[in-house]
């Protein structure tokens, strides 16, 4: 088992994302997600690079646990309570899955992000 390298490139690229506008709050929050990695432990886990333009999303339910740290940019999140997380650059974040509330890309942001699913 060898070291993976986790970076954009064009072999690792996965796909462009532009949300549908009933989980848009705001902006254009459209994203591009490179997946560096994909496999099972128990679940199934994921990671890779993600960045995304100024914009907010509607999230209701996450689908997968995500860790995620802020490489550059400014993420804002807001949990059902009305509490705020802001994750800055080296800081990091975790969405349980179920989580909902508001997903804001303040600026344009680039994030390393380990999902797992199961």
């Amino acid at each position: 088992m060898n070291a993976v390298l986790i970076e954009e490139t064009e072999e690792n690229f996965l796909r462009e994302s532009i949300p549908p506008a009933e989980s848009v709050a705001e902006g254009d929050p459209r994203s591009k997600t490179w997946l560096a990695a994909n496999f099972n432990s128990g679940g199934s886990v994921s990671t890779g690079i993600w960045t995304a333009e100024p914009g907010t999303l509607k999230v209701r339910s996450y689908p997968v646990d995500e860790v995620f740290t802020v490489i550059s940019g400014d993420i804002e999140v807001t949990n059902e309570d009305g509490s705020v997380v802001h994750v800055k650059p080296g800081q990091s974040c975790l969405l349980r899955k179920g989580w909902s509330g508001l997903f804001r890309t303040v600026e344009q942001t680039r994030k390393c992000f380990v999902t797992v699913d199961g």
